[in-house]
């Protein structure tokens, strides 16, 4: 559990488990979410300051399809109305994002989502398909993203 806990850093626990980590844990009440579950240690994560939040939604971040931000598919879609699943095993005709999507967090907010492929040969980060709330721009985000991978261009293209 206490993995877990350092892994996702928000979690459901089963009634059971509580007693097994009540003194490393606070519960946190988030409205429509179930009883949710910290680290003590994690707690000045949550309580951060509005006017650290609005610094940070100035910035995109693209996540990756693991992260333990979006890990628990129930908590993510209680919290930010973001019903997310990694489709690189879905066959392609039923993906609705892309093989690859990666959710983009602006401050703490789910907006959307990129799926991007390396075109190795040309040098290229190439977005296949992308949906950004309006207002947002991930363009930094793909471009860091490009650079990472030595690539030297982004491009969008159509499935």
């Amino acid at each position: 559990m206490l993995l877990k806990l350092r892994q996702r850093r928000l979690v459901t626990l089963k009634r059971d488990e509580v007693p097994l980590v009540k003194d490393k844990v606070l519960p946190v009440r988030i409205p429509d979410c179930p009883l949710l579950y910290c680290l003590r240690d994690d707690l000045p994560l949550l309580a951060a300051p509005p006017s650290a939040l609005a610094t940070a939604a100035d910035s995109l971040h693209l996540l990756a399809p693991l992260d333990p931000i979006i890990y628990d598919r129930v908590i993510t879609s209680r919290l930010w109305a973001f019903d997310y699943i990694w489709e690189v095993y879905t066959p392609p005709p039923k993906r609705v994002r892309g093989y690859y999507a990666l959710p983009v967090l602006a401050g703490s907010d789910l907006v959307g989502h990129i799926d991007p492929k390396a075109d190795r040969p040309n040098r290229k980060l190439l977005i296949v398909s992308r949906q950004i709330r309006r207002g947002h721009s991930a363009t930094a985000g793909t471009k860091q993203l490009a650079a990472f991978l030595g690539l030297r261009t982004v491009a969008s293209t159509r499935r």
